[in-house]
């Protein structure tokens, strides 16, 4: 018998910018000031838990009481700090990647992603005094998809709530807080040197190329890097009826010179790459096709986020390694789930949101997924109604519900008018 699906309890956690949606909108309650986020996290290895152990969710290669993987909704009432996460190779251990998913925004919301300017140009002018002059600043709107590396500067901005998939680290070395003051009524904490030391310029499609170290295995992944792989779940009822063509659009890297669709920009490589070389530069121009071509020999995750001097241009950075990948392995269905951000495209504002693999024909009221065999799942439910199946018992589901499937649990599927991101960890790590 396979093991079985764990509900995850929802653990709220307060804080100065936290907001008052996920109560009054997923009925999430806590005696705190608000409640600013919720985690989800699996309590298996506690000796009095009603759950199976930690053991039977885990494959052997994992640490016997951490998860590598944490889920979570924020609510931002007020912008969040303005923050960098360190790299694996940075602070062993305590590394964090990030991809956030934006379920409400309101308009004129915004976040700060990355920098206008090179690196030492920031550094020079946080010397300074001025922490915001060279952030950059995007508009954001419900659907909206942004996955964050490490050492890349970031805050989620005020009035955004979203669903977060992240590295399973504490560690956050905050650079900037608008001189904002702790329930101490002292000036909370930085880490300006530490946020300094692990700091990285990335261009769009450094982000994107880390994104997709793994290759897109499906319309519906919205994320296949080194740490995570993610895909954004939608049955028929969610799926809007659009133009006769499926499209993807990843709008941060459209230029007004050309346009392009993501298909052309995922296009693979004739060769087997290791996600090392992705982000590493040289001090001399490199032209297009050349940026992922990579030596032969093995090489490890960490110096994805190697990068040096020179500048780089967009397209050989989202090809990926040519390596066989099938979609029937996780998202098994008649017609193929799809991505969307469920709202137009606007052209005046750059937007992240994968519109991926909308149709005119409706797909069928359901979809069927498998939990690899090399990682357990999270399932989270970020709207709508509807039913986990999983060797015949049924297992309800409404927003803001979260489901750990442990490793091995096999073939489950989805029933309902429902939107899920459906997570695990990378094959690289387990096969």
């Amino acid at each position: 018998m396979s093991p079985t699906p764990v509900k995850l309890p929802p653990h709220c956690r307060s804080a100065v910018w936290g907001g008052s949606r996920i109560k009054t909108r997923y009925g999430i309650d806590a005696p705190l000031p608000n409640i600013a986020e919720v985690w989800y996290v699996y309590e298996g290895a506690e000796p009095t838990a009603d759950e199976p152990p930690l053991s039977a969710v885990l494959t052997a290669d994992h640490p016997p009481h951490a998860l590598p993987l944490l889920v979570k909704l924020i609510d931002a009432g007020e912008a969040l700090s303005v923050q960098v996460h360190p790299s694996d190779s940075d602070r062993p251990g305590q590394g964090k990647a990030e991809l956030w998913v934006v379920l409400e925004a309101p308009p004129g919301a915004e976040l700060v992603y990355g920098l206008t300017v090179d690196r030492a140009s920031y550094v020079q002018a946080v010397g300074a005094g001025d922490f915001e002059g060279g952030l950059r600043r995007v508009p954001v709107k419900k659907g909206d998809v942004f996955f964050v590396p490490p050492g890349l500067v970031h805050a989620i901005g005020g009035g955004i709530l979203l669903a977060e998939i992240q590295q399973h680290s504490p560690l956050t070395y905050r650079l900037y807080d608008y001189d904002r003051r702790g329930p101490d009524g002292k000036p909370r904490p930085l880490h300006v040197p530490e946020a300094l030391s692990v700091l990285r310029g990335y261009t769009d499609e450094e982000i994107q190329a880390l994104r997709y170290a793994s290759g897109r295995p499906d319309p519906a992944c919205i994320a296949a890097c080194p740490w995570f792989e993610t895909y954004l779940l939608q049955t028929a009822d969610r799926l809007p009826q659009t133009a006769s063509h499926p499209q993807t659009t990843d709008s941060l890297l459209q230029t007004a010179s050309r346009p392009q669709s993501t298909d052309s920009l995922l296009q693979t490589a004739s060769r087997p790459q290791t996600t090392d070389s992705l982000l590493q530069t040289a001090s001399r121009p490199q032209t297009t096709d050349s940026l992922l071509r990579t030596a032969s020999r093995p090489q490890t995750t960490d110096s994805l986020l190697r990068t040096a001097s020179r500048p780089q241009t967009t397209d050989s950075l989202l090809r990926t390694a040519s390596r066989p990948q099938t979609t029937d392995s996780l998202l098994r269905t008649a017609d193929r789930p799809q991505t969307t951000d469920r709202l137009p495209q606007t052209a005046d504002r750059p937007q992240t949101a994968d519109t991926a693999g909308m149709t005119d024909a409706p797909a069928p009221h359901g979809l069927s997924l498998e939990v690899p065999a090399h990682s357990f799942a999270y399932l989270l439910l970020t709207e709508g109604q509807g039913t986990l199946v999983h060797e015949g018992r049924r297992y309800p589901l409404a927003p803001a519900d979260c489901y750990l499937l442990p490793a091995g649990t096999g073939h489950c599927s989805l029933e309902g008018d429902l939107v899920a991101l459906f997570t695990t960890l990378p094959r690289a790590r387990g096969e």
